[in-house]
């Protein structure tokens, strides 16, 4: 698998298991952001960082966004969609026609879920960070939309 964090012997153990008995990680993502070690304790002054980095350097997306966002990834790095190879690509890792190339089925894991809160606990910095992601995605639809209207034909 290309994912190197991926564990075959992980498969079938339970969430909440893990997640209290297994995963070490906390705040990852902010604390690659806001450069620090990975054993590093976050503070609101590694989040605040952590936004502006996200704010002034990315184009962001989201999962459940995916067309959109690959959409607006493609008019930044000019990449014609209507172009028949690339439009045969897209359909493969979007499914149109075909199974998707991209995804693996998991089960939905609930706000409420013990899991998902010792998850979110552990990860806090990182849920208050994807909040502002999705904050910003939707700030960044005209930014976008008028970064295309700039491209010559």
């Amino acid at each position: 698998t290309w994912e190197q964090s991926y564990h075959p012997q992980w498969a079938d153990i339970d969430l909440l298991h893990w997640a209290m008995n297994i995963n070490v990680d906390s705040n990852n993502i902010v604390k690659t952001l806001a450069g620090l070690p990975v054993e590093a304790r976050v503070t609101e002054s590694d989040f605040g960082i952590a936004v502006r980095t996200v704010r002034s350097r990315f184009i962001v997306g989201l999962m459940n966004q995916m067309e959109e966002s690959i959409h607006r990834f493609n008019i930044f790095m000019r990449i014609d969609e209507s172009d028949k190879t690339n439009r045969e690509c897209m359909d493969q890792f979007f499914g149109h026609g075909v199974k998707k190339s991209n995804s693996n089925s998991h089960p939905k894991v609930d706000e409420k879920d013990p899991a998902w809160k010792a998850l979110a606990k552990d990860n806090m910095f990182d849920v208050r960070l994807y909040d502002e992601v999705v904050q910003l995605f939707g700030e960044q639809r005209e930014i976008v939309m008028a970064h295309a209207r700039s491209i010559p034909s």
